[in-house]
């Protein structure tokens, strides 16, 4: 399934959108909070194929897409999706660079009223973790995706690709919240909280 959704992504990020068979839903609690000067944060995961959002985006080049990732993680990977794209790279935030130039990236990105993606569900090395039970485990899932979205104080939206085998894909939308509030007493526990949350979706569509 990884090597087939990974084949995927190359002809998805050339754009030869035709080749697929993609369902969406939800996409209205995405649109409804798309506002101009207000950013949306979108939550994907290690499922399925975040490129294929891009399927929803299809007629509308006003929509700005801005997606956080590590390009240290797989060098040869990220240099051979851009060289397929070179616009992808222009949409990067890096996440490898330091964090003060990754929050004033996130903040310009919300000013433009772009939909700043990433992905929640699997933390980087030595980054802060809470755990969630997750398909009747315990698991560690990363707190910063958290902390960017009440830092951000944007509206949340889960984004999920689901892979359903040959070309087949479902997308789907679904509100996370309106703004995300962290209390300054007990926040540890308020972050878990927020975490299993999430955990408690993504488990829901695996």
């Amino acid at each position: 399934r990884f090597a087939g959704s990974m084949l995927d992504r190359v002809y998805l990020l050339a754009e030869r959108y035709a080749r697929f068979d993609v369902r969406i839903h939800g996409l209205e609690q995405l649109v409804s909070r798309m506002q101009p000067g207000c950013g949306v944060l979108l939550l994907g995961a290690h499922v399925g194929s975040f490129e294929v959002l891009r399927v929803a985006s299809m007629g509308h080049p006003e929509v700005k897409l801005r997606v956080v990732l590590d390009t240290q993680k797989t060098p040869a990977l990220t240099s051979l999706l851009h060289a397929l794209n070179p616009e992808i790279g222009r949409n990067v935030i890096d996440a490898s660079r330091p964090g003060h130039e990754v929050v004033l990236a996130l903040a310009e990105a919300a000013r433009e009223g772009a939909l700043i993606a990433l992905l929640a569900d699997r933390a980087r090395e030595g980054e802060a973790t809470v755990m969630a039970d997750f398909l009747g485990e315990p698991a560690p899932f990363p707190v910063a995706p958290f902390l960017i979205g009440e830092r951000l104080q944007l509206p949340i939206v889960l984004c999920l690709g689901m892979y359903r085998g040959g070309n087949r894909y479902d997308v789907h939308f679904e509100l996370f919240d309106e703004r995300l509030v962290l209390p300054r007493r007990d926040g540890g526990e308020a972050l878990r909280a927020v975490a299993q949350r999430y955990a408690a979706r993504l488990e829901h569509h695996v």
